[in-house]
């Protein structure tokens, strides 16, 4: 129901109606014009009607409309078929809001839902809490790039231009700038071992590496804000600290820590250029720093000695191990619950016996990485023939050249003259 407002020009014979102002007389709302008309109610001079409506005014004509609406209310009389349709009309939105407040019972907040949680801490409980709708919406963040917008990514202190500058200097450890301390109470290995240690122990440090620089990238950095979950990650993909395993070379070192991150069950979720990075990643602490050739090596260590250092006292302190994952027991009869405190004591003094060796032997490490960078550019390759078959047989579903069943991805894969070992055809 439009209003409309009458506004009539006074004149000397129509006494009811707004008498005529002296031209010379100011609109007492915008204060420029000359004003025209007075309002009845209020005796306040205007112009116009965009100054009738202004809010120096609107207490005065808000009352207009309400008078006016319901003055018109009064005068209609309305049919029995047109009030029926009115209750009806009302009845639907009462039982609409009522649906809506059930939901909002049923389904409280965000906020509601995580009032209680420690968002950095309970990261596993939070994504319990979303709802499907979140949970996808969270998925479709991180697809395209949106989530890693909101998330400064850190930069691997061995990565850092310290790392490589050769004019870098020294900090006050005689570092370069963002290497971890090294640990100064490490014994001689002359000390611990009455022979001469076996030529494998440097496989080892590189296990230890290769899970060290997966665990920091999987956790942005903050690994020591989450020791106990970081710990017990540190110790499920390493070997060498898990179960004092032996590596015969180093590439099986590190592919020992890529598979147990692939492993069924793990939990973890990597992209599939995770293998390249941390090849990689080994290969650039291997090589270590002018100022101190195996110093690389030795801030890895010792970072990784703090870990579960700081673990530990997080677990004396009462702190609770937040697994995010649950593997089932192995077939060695290795228990996950099995005593962790006891875990962490172990590879404490393993990491003790590796700071040792490499304070020692630490120089022949870098002959290693010409061996793992022929390896990793094998990485490379593999993951460029698989992003090669992905996209052809992408390409292929779209074209309708292949269908999801009876198909054999060979015939596809000719055209495009993928090499022969990246595919598998169907039996």
């Amino acid at each position: 129901m439009a209003a409309s407002i009458k506004i009539v020009k006074s004149s000397d014979d129509e006494e009811d109606g707004p008498a005529i102002e002296n031209k010379h007389d100011i609109c007492s709302v915008c204060v420029e014009k000359e004003s025209r008309y007075t309002c009845p109610r209020c005796n306040i001079r205007y112009c116009s009607l965009p100054c009738y409506k202004h809010k120096k005014h609107e207490g005065c004509s808000e009352s207009f409309y309400k008078d006016w609406v319901m003055d018109e209310m009064k005068e209609h009389t309305a049919s029995p078929e047109e009030k029926q349709k009115v209750l009806e009309m009302l009845a639907r939105e009462h039982e609409q809001q009522e649906e809506d407040l059930d939901d909002d019972d049923d389904n409280p907040s965000l906020a509601e839902r995580m009032e209680d949680l420690d968002l950095d801490k309970d990261a596993a409980e939070v994504w319990k809490r979303l709802t499907a709708q979140e949970k996808e919406e969270f998925a479709q963040m991180m697809k395209d790039g949106r989530l890693a917008n909101l998330v400064s990514i850190w930069t691997p202190w061995w990565m850092a231009k310290s790392a490589s500058s050769l004019v870098q200097e020294a900090s006050g450890n005689g570092l370069p700038e963002g290497f971890p301390p090294h640990l100064t109470d490490v014994p001689d290995i002359n000390q611990l071992l009455k022979s001469k240690p076996s030529a494998d122990v440097k496989h080892n440090v590189i296990n230890v590496i290769s899970a060290y620089a997966f665990v920091t990238r999987l956790h942005n950095g903050d690994h020591l804000e989450y020791a106990v979950e970081c710990s017990e990650e540190l110790l499920q993909v390493c070997g060498v600290l898990k179960h004092g395993e032996n590596y015969p070379g180093p590439k099986e070192a590190v592919h020992a820590v890529i598979q147990q991150v692939h492993k069924e069950g793990s939990g973890f979720v990597v992209p599939s250029s995770f293998p390249v990075v941390v090849m990689g990643d080994v290969i650039r602490i291997l090589r270590g720093h002018r100022l101190s050739p195996f110093g690389a090596v030795l801030s890895a260590l010792s970072d990784t000695v703090a870990l579960l250092k700081a673990a530990s006292k997080e677990l004396k302190k009462g702190g609770k191990r937040r697994r995010k994952r649950k593997p089932k027991p192995t077939e060695d009869g290795d228990q996950p619950e099995a005593d962790f405190d006891k875990q962490l004591f172990l590879a404490k003094r393993k990491l003790t016996f590796l700071l040792s060796w490499t304070q020692r032997y630490g120089m022949c490490l870098a002959q290693l990485c010409d061996e793992l960078s022929l390896e990793l550019e094998c990485l490379k390759s593999e993951a460029a023939e698989t992003r090669s078959l992905q996209t052809t047989v992408e390409q292929a579903l779209k074209s309708g050249k292949l269908h999801t069943q009876g198909a054999k991805v060979e015939e596809v894969t000719q055209d495009a003259e993928l090499p022969s070992s990246a595919v598998q055809s169907e039996n």
